[in-house]
């Protein structure tokens, strides 16, 4: 496995692999990253984040569709599904309930465009199943559930080159803010722990595949919290039934501290102390 830098990650790559820079045609200027394109629920499909993909039957472009020195089709492929936020008008609405509904996912699919084989100049596959500094094979990737204590790899666009986390908790509550102002609660995902003298994640590398040292997809990168010493990831969903997988929880069943930007390192390590004391899910309000 190579640990060089991987620049023409943001450029157009055909066919395309995991790691590399792709837009949803609905994403407006937001640009994410391929994570890979795996054997899922018996089909083979491009997987990234949901706020990445956005909805069903969105284009997916690779690397993007504002610029303007690309040289084929941007389109590699349609979203086929994504999992969709349980949203609130407010913090004080979600903290105010008994209880309230977290999305179990932060997950969506696409499938892969199809060679032209009546164009003589049809680039080919859109996408591969290698992994950028990962995974060269030709066979696509399987997927399994993420575990406490896994060692796994990733490498995102923006950051360019193979880092690697340690998954400390697999069961996180993350609490944010979307677009909207509205607020919306995730359930079942993985505290990372970057190895020592990796790369952090950077803004872009949403989407990132999570392999393990088996070589399954366990996971996608999903956001990198402000002065924390961890990143968050998403587990994948077993099924395209599972997808819209939502838990209901109650006030005793999450620690709720709302983290304001002033202490935020501070009180992020308090709020992960006091639900191991208290033995109830982690929330981390971002």
């Amino acid at each position: 496995m190579s640990e060089e830098p991987y620049r023409q990650l943001t450029d157009q790559l055909r066919p395309a692999p995991g790691g590399c820079q792709i837009q949803s045609a609905t994403a407006g200027w937001q640009v994410g990253t391929l994570g890979a394109t795996v054997l899922w629920d018996n089909q083979v499909v491009g997987i990234s984040n949901a706020h990445v993909l956005i909805e069903a039957s969105s284009i997916v472009y690779q690397p993007d569709i504002v610029r303007l020195d690309l040289q084929l089709n941007p389109r590699i492929g349609l979203v086929g599904g994504v999992s969709i936020e349980t949203t609130y008008d407010s913090w004080d609405d979600l903290i105010s309930r008994e209880s309230a509904t977290y999305s179990m996912w932060d997950f969506g699919w696409f499938t892969p465009d199809p060679p032209d084989p009546e164009d003589p100049e049809d680039p080919g596959p859109r996408t591969t199943p290698a992994i950028a500094g990962i995974y060269n094979g030709d066979e696509p990737l399987h997927v399994r559930n993420a575990e406490e204590g896994m060692h796994v790899r990733w490498i995102g666009a923006s950051t360019q080159t193979v880092g690697e986390y340690i998954i400390k908790d697999s069961d996180v509550v993350m609490v944010g803010t979307d677009a909207k102002g509205k607020v919306f609660g995730l359930h079942n995902f993985l505290r990372l722990m970057p190895v020592e003298g990796k790369p952090r994640a950077q803004k872009g590398d949403s989407g990132s595949a999570l392999v393990d040292d088996d070589n399954f997809v366990v996971g996608l990168l999903t956001t990198v919290p402000p002065d924390a010493p961890f990143d968050l990831g998403t587990k994948i969903p077993p099924t395209q039934a599972d997808i819209s997988a939502v838990k209901e929880m109650t006030r005793d069943e999450v620690h709720y501290e709302r983290v304001m930007e002033r202490d935020r390192q501070a009180v992020i390590k308090a709020i992960l102390a006091k639900a191991q004391e208290a033995k109830s899910s982690t929330c981390i309000v971002m």
